[in-house]
């Protein structure tokens, strides 16, 4: 049996290696600016690599962020007005936000997949 987590998702863009990102610190400032516990929030971190061989360009972190909540309504409202936050906060552990998605409300399984919901 696969148990369903409530939560809301949004993913920010970063500049820098998966080498240098410091989960808990980024997992900290996410946590103060939405108001809420670390153990809420889990990331996960790809390295984009934005390299050609026509030029050299900077590698970027895409770090998709899942709060885990009952309350998706207010979670999301609390994201949505602390975007230009998280930039700001991320910014005093050295990381340079390049993009943050909108949030939206998702359903995951407990093998961490988004669950899909069909109204049919």
């Amino acid at each position: 049996t696969v148990k369903a987590a409530s939560g809301v998702n949004f993913n920010l863009q970063v500049a820098g290696t998966l080498a240098s990102f410091d989960e808990s610190s980024v997992k900290e400032k996410l946590a103060t600016a939405l108001g809420i516990n670390e153990t809420l929030i889990t990331l996960t971190a790809t390295e984009v690599d934005s390299s050609s061989p026509r030029r050299r360009l900077s590698s970027s972190i895409s770090i998709e962020a899942f709060v885990s909540t009952t309350s998706p309504t207010s979670t999301l409202a609390s994201i949505s007005g602390v975007t230009s936050d998280i930039a700001a906060l991320l910014s005093t552990i050295g990381l340079t936000v390049e993009g943050v998605s909108s949030p939206k409300y998702v359903q995951r399984g407990s093998d961490g997949t988004e669950l899909i919901y069909h109204p049919w």
